[in-house]
């Protein structure tokens, strides 16, 4: 018995050139109920496996077939479902569960719905500054924006700039 190289890829069962249309109906069908099946609890790789399929095939069972495409999505969102209520199980202490399997859960939760566990940030930033003399000290003002705005050495001699406007304190 030859022994296999390391470097070749599995090879899976290729539908004959003289197949008829039908027997490769049927084979794609039981392939993608394969695939489909073995998806939500054993992941995509273990999936391909299980439907003897590539990638490639899937990627084009996608743009192709609709009705594969909806059962796939049907699939991703009960498997989106199912790791919601472990997540939910793990908050509520039924159910134990490590650092890292916490991390892959949540990173699991992204991939399959990005829209409900993406990151959100949000900046916002108000630069408008206000400093009112109202005690009659307006050298203390003058001296204390100055610095502020990174100009100690002039600060008792030079007029103030307030938000880019040439506003000087009055005394």
């Amino acid at each position: 018995m030859a022994k296999k190289k390391s470097s070749e890829i599995p090879m899976f069962d290729a539908i004959p050139q003289d197949a008829e249309p039908a027997e490769m109906s049927v084979r794609r069908e039981r392939q993608q109920a394969a695939f489909l099946a073995a998806l939500g609890p054993r992941g995509w790789r273990a999936a391909l496996a299980e439907a003897g399929v590539g990638d490639e095939q899937v990627y084009r069972w996608l743009r192709r077939d609709e009705a594969f495409k909806e059962a796939l999505a049907d699939t991703r969102d009960a498997t989106a479902l199912r790791l919601e209520q472990i997540a939910d199980a793990i908050a509520s202490g039924e159910q134990d569960a490590s650092p890292a399997q916490v991390t892959l859960l949540q990173f699991r939760l992204r991939g399959l719905r990005p829209e409900t566990y993406r990151d959100r940030a949000s900046v916002q930033v108000d630069q408008r500054t206000t400093i009112a003399a109202e005690s009659g000290d307006g050298s203390k003002a003058r001296l204390l924006l100055a610095e502020w705005e990174g100009d100690g050495a002039a600060a008792a001699s030079c007029p103030v700039k307030v938000g880019g406007a040439a506003a000087a304190l009055r005394r």
